[in-house]
């Protein structure tokens, strides 16, 4: 607005810019509302408790984004060959957007920095593998009215090889991760926070659990200056002590995270799998056939 009036100063239109002295408002930066250890915790053993024929999608959904802090755009756009299943890998490679005028479509990534590969548990790729064998037990049971073929990056027509879809194989809508966990957190009488919100709550535990902010960085894909800010603070503050409150799961998170890092620095875990201390191998063994046991 501003720019116009100047430009209409300029060539003698108005004699003076009316917004020449006006102050914009300061945008107070809101912190995210996240979930704490023993709330997330909570959580993975509730959603591994549903029916696995009906919400098994959401189960992976909302599993897959507690361990590796992946936006929506980048779980709803994975597909099963992005996997390195032998290495317990996966790779991001595109996302699953949405705008009014083209509907769900395949997009590229938001910045360069979210190409990234990320190292899984083995028990988490496990429950991939179980999925999409539920998956593919479903697509013949529909036969035909599955589709074979959607459209992906610059809308070339591609094999649907997607984890998350509707009911006929078309991609999930971005809105159905968030309606089924409004639904389940009522159901449950848990409190509810965006989705979004578990990526910072990943980014939060791995913090806590020893990740400085340029891991976190390689992990998440970017962090812009105020983030990066309101991570540092976390580090300072005693907000979110209650991280520490249940050990085993710190744990958890904290080889988890220590996994991604060798990953990001190129270093392969079988060659440095000895110098892992052997407690925390265990308590990641112990929690993993508790939340995936009834369901892989």
């Amino acid at each position: 607005m501003r720019t116009v009036f100047n430009y209409a100063v300029k060539m003698g239109i108005i004699a003076r810019n009316p917004c020449q002295f006006v102050e914009l408002p300061r945008v107070e930066e809101t912190e995210q509302e996240i979930y704490s250890e023993s709330e997330t915790n909570f959580i993975l053993e509730l959603l591994h408790k549903q029916k696995q024929e009906k919400h098994f999608d959401f189960v992976l959904y909302f599993t897959l984004a507690i361990f590796t802090g992946f936006s929506r755009q980048e779980l709803l756009g994975l597909e099963y060959k992005d996997f390195d299943f032998e290495r317990s890998i996966v790779t991001l490679k595109r996302g699953s957007k949405y705008n009014k005028d083209k509907g769900v479509y395949t997009g590229a990534l938001k910045t360069k920095h979210r190409y990234r590969t990320m190292r899984l548990p083995t028990e988490l790729i496990e429950f991939v593998l179980a999925y999409q064998a539920h998956q593919a037990e479903y697509i013949e049971s529909i036969g035909d009215k599955w589709v074979d073929k959607i459209k992906g990056l610059n809308d070339k027509m591609v094999e649907n090889d997607r984890l998350f879809t509707q009911q006929f194989g078309e991609p999930m809508h971005p809105n159905a991760p968030a309606l089924f966990f409004g639904r389940f957190c009522g159901e449950y009488g848990f409190k509810y926070i965006n989705p979004h919100g578990i990526r910072h709550t990943k980014a939060s535990i791995s913090i806590w659990s020893g990740a400085d902010v340029k891991t976190l960085q390689g992990i998440l894909g970017h962090l812009n200056h105020t983030k990066k800010q309101q991570f540092k603070n976390l580090l300072k503050s005693r907000k979110y002590g209650d991280f520490l409150a249940n050990i085993k799961c710190v744990r958890l998170f904290r080889l988890n995270a220590f996994l991604m890092f060798l990953q990001i620095k190129f270093v392969d875990i079988i060659q440095i799998s000895k110098i892992i201390p052997s407690f925390l191998s265990s308590t990641l063994s112990e929690y993993s056939k508790k939340a995936f046991g009834n369901m892989v």
